[in-house]
């Protein structure tokens, strides 16, 4: 100001906004202080519509309090979930994480009133902040709710990988395991998504996949809009369940004039329309058919029907190979043959769990049925495959309620690997197991679920765990995972390529091996990693209802499932795998393949 002499005093932050004047909290109780900063919330003032004095005034009072202030405020905050006002609960915690990020009651806070409101990307970011704050071990329940956040937005393999890494270190964790059975039975429950026409006369199609696709793979679904080309469509719109509108951008292709084709998130869709000449036009609506895929055997056990790879047919021999497949396993066989020579590998093939058991089956087995016709080819017996049926006929080797062997089931098979491997170690001294209850992802199909015996791998005899190095952020084709474990008593590498098989071994594997390296490509090497990989030790697996075509080989990265995976992917999620490969930074083939891939398709 003119004529004014001396430093001008430097006001508090809140008293900068507006004119207002400061407020003074030195002389409230707690229980005032709390009151106070509730007030200041109202009505969702904190965020992004929050007036920015008051912001600084909550933050300031927030900062100053004490353990038992916040207590009082924590109170404050759970009477507005009581009154159902989870918008103003989540204000306050949210400012509260602000001024005092150590606090994890008020994070834990914080993130179930982000649950509740559905915010579950914000949610997400806050239960993983219990993994990088510092304060010792993560509580036991976060990994679930964090899993839980990932379930719920269809991050099916994030999710998978959270409880994994929980049950690693609390192998008889029932809830996890629970949890886990039911996101894989989610996951691939069969649906059939059909269009209906909310007007009579429509020159415009919306054409979905055909027959019935895995719940798991709505979030990348194939569809074609078909309009004449006069109607100057330029977006599909997608109205969710939970009301929110998305516009996707459309861009002609060679399937004809006026075809578009895309991949499309189709989780939660109820409408679906156009935009054309700038003005929404919504067309159809959405409907959803679940397809019952439990078959109910003798004694409560449960098995897979309805699938689609038709497992009824394959056991009653109705469904078998043709002449051109079976030349193609010939050929499959002699390629692999000198790989596997070179790189000590094996090859392993899941029995059908109705071949496991056919007594408690309710179908006739067929004379003559796929696994006959792979086990007489001469290729078949040059690599010396693994198909350890007899051996899977002890009890617990399978469970009543789920498609997959048990861990149990796994370690048995493991052990006739190791016999080809030449590798001479006592498995029984290494590794204990225990009996848990689970639902499976055959009993978690049912409501009220079924639950069964699983018998799991307790423990370990060195009790070092291996550590967690890379995740790609992809759960089925395509996925990479590597784990290293110093403590191993077996110090080569192994690399795997197989199925959902394989989950239920990776327990034994990592904490067996120096290094494991697994990807989702059943029986299906890529010749460029084997390379790159160098392995002491190869495992090729797949199960018997896979084998109805040819099992692939791929020369590169360039051309296998995991390209094939970025190819497909809209941008939301190459941003997602982005992050996740970024999340946890490592050096290695597949994180430069994909970080190459992804920056240059974003900025396409």
């Amino acid at each position: 100001m003119p004529g004014s002499t001396g430093v001008r005093a430097r006001r508090p932050l809140y008293a900068r906004f507006r004119g207002r004047r400061p407020m003074n909290f030195s002389s409230c109780s707690g229980q005032e202080m709390a009151c106070r900063a509730t007030r200041l919330c109202g009505k969702r003032l904190v965020g992004r519509q929050t007036p920015p004095y008051r912001t600084a005034m909550l933050l300031e009072t927030l900062a100053g309090m004490s353990e038992l202030d916040l207590v009082s405020l924590h109170e404050s905050a759970n009477e507005r979930k009581m009154r159902g006002d989870q918008s103003g609960a989540r204000d306050i915690y949210r400012a509260a994480l602000q001024a005092q990020p150590q606090d994890r009651d008020i994070r834990v806070g914080l993130a179930e009133a982000l649950m509740a409101l559905e915010e579950l990307e914000d949610a997400v970011l806050c239960w993983k902040g219990y993994f990088d704050d510092g304060m010792g071990p993560v509580p036991i329940g976060v990994h679930i709710r964090l899993a839980t956040a990932y379930q719920r937005q269809h991050l099916y393999g994030e999710a998978e990988l959270v409880l994994e890494n929980c049950l690693r270190l609390h192998p008889s964790y029932r809830p996890a395991s629970e949890l886990l059975e039911r996101i894989r039975s989610e996951r691939s429950a069969l649906y059939a998504v059909k269009a209906i026409a909310l007007t009579v006369d429509q020159t415009a199609r919306l054409l979905l996949p055909e027959g019935y696709v895995k719940f798991g793979s709505l979030g990348e679904a194939a569809v074609s809009i078909e309009a004449p080309a006069d109607m100057k469509v330029s977006h599909l719109l997608i109205r969710r369940r939970n009301g929110r509108e998305e516009q996707i951008m459309l861009s002609p292709t060679s399937g004809g004039e006026g075809r578009q084709e895309l991949t499309v998130n189709l989780y939660g869709a109820e409408t679906v329309g156009l935009l054309v000449a700038q003005q929404p036009l919504w067309l159809w609506t959405i409907g959803f058919e679940k397809l019952e895929q439990v078959v109910m055997g003798a004694e409560g056990w449960l098995f897979l029907g309805n699938d689609s790879n038709r497992s009824i047919e394959l056991y009653r021999g109705t469904l078998l190979a043709s002449d051109a497949d079976l030349q193609g396993w010939d050929r499959y066989f002699a390629q692999v043959g000198p790989l596997m020579q070179r790189h000590n590998g094996v090859m392993l093939i899941a029995p059908a769990k109705e071949k496991v058991v056919p007594q408690f089956y309710p179908h006739e087995r067929g004379a003559k049925t796929l696994m006959d016709q792979i086990q007489a080819l001469e290729g078949y017996r040059a690599v010396d495959a693994l198909y350890p049926l007899e051996l899977l006929r002890t009890p617990d080797a399978y469970p009543k309620v789920d498609t997959h062997w048990t861990e149990y089931g796994a370690f048995l098979a493991l052990k006739l690997c190791l016999e080809r491997w030449g590798i001479d170690i006592d498995l029984d001294a290494i590794f204990t197991f225990g009996d848990f209850q689970s639902a499976g992802d055959l009993g978690s199909k049912f409501t009220p679920q079924i639950m069964g015996n699983r018998r799991q791998m307790q423990g370990v005899a060195h009790g070092q765990s291996a550590t967690f190095d890379f995740y790609n952020g992809i759960d089925t084709a395509g996925s990479v995972q590597t784990f290293s474990n110093r403590h191993a008593p077996v110090p080569g590498k192994l690399l795997i390529f197989g199925d959902s098989f394989i989950t239920a071994l990776m327990p034994m594997a990592r904490n067996l091996f120096g290094q494991v390296v697994r990807h989702y490509s059943p029986a299906a090497p890529i010749l460029s990693v084997v390379e790159d990989e160098q392995p002491d030790f190869l495992l090729l697996q797949s199960n018997e209802r896979f084998l109805l075509r040819p099992a692939g080989i791929y020369a590169t990265l360039e051309d296998s499932p995991l390209a094939h995976k970025l190819a497909v992917s809209d941008a939301a999620e190459r941003d997602r795998l982005l992050r996740t490969i970024n999340s946890k930074p490592a050096d290695n083939i597949y994180s430069r393949f994909m970080r190459t891939r992804l920056e240059s398709e974003n900025v396409r």
